[in-house]
């Protein structure tokens, strides 16, 4: 989600675009903060932010630092809420944001968790096996929500997940030798990603249900047909990939720690909500699901220390800021139980994230369901590929090993060989 390249795109750092540097950055971004808050990168052309209060003072000053210029006529945001600036931002937003208020979002807890337990029941069904996290459990489950809670029938989930990866992927990760082919692919994406929302708001009109593309039919809201389906089809996309992210990180930090993984499980198996909202917001920060934000400065402006010119591209590393330890006590450590934990996981100021309420139930029931089915979890293998969305923290897949509890309810009693 960045400005520069061709359609938009601006190249990550070198270190980012190789597997192990995307997959462990945490030394690359120490090291990139010790050396200053703020740094001018003259091969990618842009501001790199690393430390919490200056990307507090970048994410929280929306009109000092802008988000519309910096996505131009990139296909996957222009027009959407990640490509608005208030007032229009304030007012698109507006129309949707109490349907993801913590109230709102409680009334979904049941569906989450009884989703959530099927996903294991399938994915987990033996007494002992592996299992890839991610294509059983962490990317289903939040697509499955974010789809329910907006009215797509089951039959286009998968259509849809497929299409938001090519429409979020950047051709630095995805090894694109043609740039130009690449985004026109991407563009096609978010075309197929138009058509399929455009059908379920056609079906919605014609038999409004419980969801939240018939409350916008039936709202005097003043969206036009296309304001419509972009802000739907963001809701789509940024429901769910940031959550797949979080959900598969959990597992990962729980799976290469034992005595975190034994501490959490001691909570699920408690039902200790609060110890489980700790664990969420210490993987938010720890490994966090969305790892940058780009904006450009619309005027003059010094942050810490940095004359940023107007019209200059700033990247905030959220990863580097939620492990500044000028915040954080000996923030490389991943602690379960850390309280307070003042991370910016989610953004800070107008653009922070709309579904961070549902993003963080669904972690903490994901979080639940699965370590009070499991009695044990390791990592099977410690190469991944990342995610290839420049702006989200992740990886493709994860398998994992695991061991039921004896009196675990399981389809079969046969291990999984994944």
């Amino acid at each position: 989600m960045s400005a520069g390249g061709p359609g938009g795109w601006l190249p990550l750092p070198d270190h980012l675009q190789t597997r192990a540097g995307n997959v462990d950055p945490f030394d690359w971004f120490n090291e990139r903060r010790a050396a200053g808050a703020v740094q001018w990168c003259p091969d990618r052309g842009c501001w790199d932010v690393f430390t919490y209060d200056a990307a507090e003072r970048v994410l929280s000053d929306p009109e000092t630092f802008a988000n519309e210029p910096l996505v131009g006529e990139n296909a996957t945001f222009k027009d959407t809420l990640l490509g608005l600036d208030p007032p229009e931002h304030t007012r698109k937003r507006g129309i949707v944001e109490s349907h993801f208020r913590p109230e709102a979002v409680r009334d979904h807890e049941d569906d989450i968790r009884a989703t959530a337990r099927q996903l294991l029941a399938d994915g987990f069904d033996g007494r002992r096996g592996t299992a890839d996290v991610v294509s059983s459990f962490a990317y289903p489950l939040p697509i499955s929500t974010i789809a329910g809670l907006l009215g797509a029938p089951p039959d286009i989930r998968e259509e849809l997940k497929a299409v938001s990866d090519d429409a979020i992927a950047s051709p630095d990760l995805a090894g694109a030798d043609d740039v130009e082919s690449f985004l026109a692919e991407q563009g096609e994406a978010v075309m197929e990603i138009g058509d399929l929302v455009s059908d379920v708001i056609d079906e919605k009109r014609e038999n409004p249900g419980d969801d939240l593309i018939s409350d916008l039919l039936a709202a005097d809201h003043g969206l036009s047909y296309y304001e419509l389906l972009r802000l739907c089809g963001l809701l789509i996309v940024a429901g769910h990939v940031t959550t797949t992210n979080l959900i598969a990180n959990t597992v990962w930090c729980l799976a290469e720690r034992p005595a975190a993984f034994d501490q959490a499980r001691e909570a699920a198996l408690a039902g200790d909500d609060a110890a489980l909202a700790r664990l969420v917001e210490e993987v938010v920060r720890f490994r966090s699901p969305a790892q940058m934000a780009a904006r450009v400065a619309t005027e003059d402006v010094t942050v810490a220390g940095a004359d940023i010119a107007a019209g200059d591209p700033v990247i905030t590393w959220i990863q580097a800021a939620n492990r500044d330890p000028a915040v954080f006590d000996d923030p490389n450590t991943f602690d379960p139980a850390r309280d307070p934990n003042p991370n910016i996981g989610f953004g800070r100021g107008p653009h922070s994230c709309l579904g961070v309420h549902l993003a963080k139930l669904e972690g903490r029931v994901a979080a639940e369901e699965l370590l009070s089915s499991v009695s044990s979890l390791s990592l099977v293998e410690t190469t991944y590929e990342p995610v290839e969305a420049p702006f989200l923290h992740g990886v493709q897949a994860l398998p994992v090993r695991y061991e039921r509890p004896p009196d675990a309810d399981t389809g079969t009693d046969a291990a999984r060989t994944g």
